[in-house]
């Protein structure tokens, strides 16, 4: 959970045993790039499926997350948006997730945790700075010392670059963890998939209504089956604001995670080959 012992009063943001209702608001302008369901797709080369930073479209903007009566949760969560990453954070600057878009033709990204995803597992190159900015720990500026590593834990990637197309999660393979380092970067640039686990963890689509989106379900995959665990439903008024519904027992740092991921992906295609 976010937040401290001074902080305690503030919602959780740990899976909850009753549904937990959020609102989303786009505080950017990117959103209003994709109100539509048309096709998305554009005729371009494919890029090397390489797990390196790759996110040229997006430098600015935020989504703000509060409760439904507009309230902060979480301590002020909101996930904000770099040239390279989106950060989830709270209010006092305290890292809950970040999210790494993939150089592939296909539209992906890599989600990190401040935390291991399992005993022993090895950080990535990437770390988080006191005023909450991503550093490259390999560097010479690197240090551990005064950035706080940053933990693979989730692969979020389309199946194709339209918003017609499903979009899955993939939880980081507990074997894979365990690998140090350097051997890890060995493995990432020739099969970068390998790192995660080939089952998808959650699945989800966009709904669409005479061709506006309108809706996004979201589904725990569990013997193959689709249980659906997440909803988030575009406001009729607003196009930038969603209403955000979570089963319990579901983490909501990895929704509103994947939601934002999701969004992003929609966009880059469009904005990768002009409107």
């Amino acid at each position: 959970t976010l937040g401290g012992t001074c902080r305690e009063r503030h919602v959780s943001t740990l899976p909850s045993d009753a549904p937990i209702r959020l609102k989303v608001t786009d505080c950017s302008s990117h959103q209003r790039l994709h109100t539509n369901g048309t096709n998305l797709s554009q005729n371009s080369n494919n890029s090397p499926g390489d797990f390196c930073s790759f996110d040229p479209y997006f430098s600015t903007g935020k989504y703000k997350v509060t409760l439904r009566n507009g309230k902060p949760w979480g301590n002020g969560v909101h996930l904000k948006m770099s040239q390279q990453f989106m950060t989830l954070a709270d209010s006092m600057g305290n890292v809950a997730a970040v999210v790494k878009s993939r150089y592939t033709h296909i539209p992906s990204v890599v989600l990190y945790s401040p935390r291991p995803r399992y005993a022993g597992q090895s950080p990535s190159s990437h770390g988080v700075s006191k005023d909450t900015k991503i550093v490259d720990l390999s560097s010479e500026n690197g240090s551990l010392v005064d950035h706080l590593p940053l933990y693979p834990w989730a692969l979020i990637s389309k199946s194709g670059r339209t918003m017609e197309d499903e979009c899955c999660c993939y939880f980081i393979d507990e074997e894979s963890a365990s690998l140090s380092p350097s051997a890890r970067s060995t493995r990432v640039r020739k099969e970068s998939a390998s790192l995660f686990s080939s089952a998808a963890a959650f699945r989800g689509k966009h709904g669409f209504d005479r061709g506006l989106h309108t809706h996004t379900l979201v589904s725990r995959v569990d013997n193959s089956e689709d249980v659906p665990c997440c909803v988030s439903v575009r406001d009729s008024n607003d196009c930038d604001v969603v209403d955000v519904t979570i089963a319990p027992g579901i983490d909501p740092v990895l929704m509103v995670c994947y939601l934002g991921a999701h969004m992003k992906m929609d966009i880059e295609p469009i904005l990768a080959g002009g409107l």
